[in-house]
């Protein structure tokens, strides 16, 4: 299948509080690698996109800054 790209939700998806899911950072690594767009979406409403951004990749989920994150 040939997909576009991909919208992750952010708690439960990619971390759990502070700990990042297992394997959340290699399927953002794999979709780098093949050029497939993604975004993040969010009910979290507290942070702003950029100390979202700058959470995830602090606990290890690299998200490339050309992917948005949409925060409620």
């Amino acid at each position: 299948m040939n997909y576009k790209g991909y919208i992750f939700d952010m708690d439960g998806v990619l971390r759990v509080g502070n700990k990042p899911i297992y394997g959340a950072n290699d399927i953002i690594k794999n979709l780098i690698t093949k050029k497939i767009k993604g975004a993040i979406c969010t009910n979290e409403c507290r942070y702003t996109e950029q100390q979202l951004r700058k959470h995830l990749n602090e606990i290890g989920i690299a998200i490339p800054e050309n992917w948005l994150i949409y925060t409620a």
